[in-house]
């Protein structure tokens, strides 16, 4: 998965020195890490003040160990109600907990209860088993919605039929597509189109840029 940012100096501090997520590539204007089966790279663009929502797989009986390290480390837990983990019922069956990088993209550490996988040692971002959700704005949550389906050989898995959001793919790898403007969660800060590049095991490919043109390649 590939997204902007406007410093990668940050971004290599926060995912690689901080996480400890593994380098994969690196140059002047790029850094991309591993994380589990996935990779996440970062293009730096000054001229796009953008902002992304995606979340990350961790082991189901680690939710609350996600949340005492990231305050451990001194990173702002985002309540939801004035709570910290936030459960999501059928047909989610997952909880999860949320907060910000440096340059204010909201993330997600999500414990999916169908996926089973426990783990005997403390938690650590690096116990993250892949990138599990990016959020996709969009004028038109149908459409968009549809077209991933059938041109990427997904399915919804939750808000089938909604015009303002809707989940497209599986635990292990989901399109969370909402009506550009809808608030994300827990913040309700506004969602907004911004570029974004995302590759499946598949072959298949999605494309977005900052004006809504989608371009989707089948697997």
């Amino acid at each position: 998965m590939t997204l902007h940012c406007n410093d990668v100096s940050k971004m290599k501090a926060f995912y690689n020195g901080l996480f400890n997520f593994p380098i994969s590539k690196k140059g002047a204007d790029y850094i991309g890490f591993y994380v589990g089966t996935t990779e996440l790279v970062f293009n730096q663009n000054t001229d796009e003040d953008s902002f992304y929502h995606f979340a990350f797989n961790i082991p189901s009986n680690q939710i609350e160990q996600a949340v005492k390290w990231l305050k451990y480390v001194g990173i702002d837990v985002l309540p939801y109600r004035g709570l910290d983990v936030v459960h999501f019922g059928s047909p989610i069956d997952a909880d999860a907990c949320y907060f910000h990088d440096p340059e204010g993209n909201i993330l997600e550490f999500i414990a999916r209860y169908r996926l089973l996988g426990e783990y005997d040692k403390p938690f650590h971002p690096l116990n993250a088993y892949c990138i599990s959700e990016i959020g996709i704005p969009t004028f038109n949550v149908l459409e968009t919605s549809n077209k991933l389906c059938e041109s990427m050989n997904l399915s919804v898995l939750d808000g089938e039929n909604s015009d303002t959001f809707t989940a497209v793919g599986d635990d292990e790898g989901t399109f969370i597509v909402v009506k550009e403007g809808r608030g994300w969660l827990p913040t309700g800060r506004e969602s907004r189109l911004y570029s974004v590049e995302v590759h499946l095991d598949n072959q298949a490919s999605l494309l977005v840029d900052h004006l809504g043109n989608f371009n989707i390649t089948s697997g």
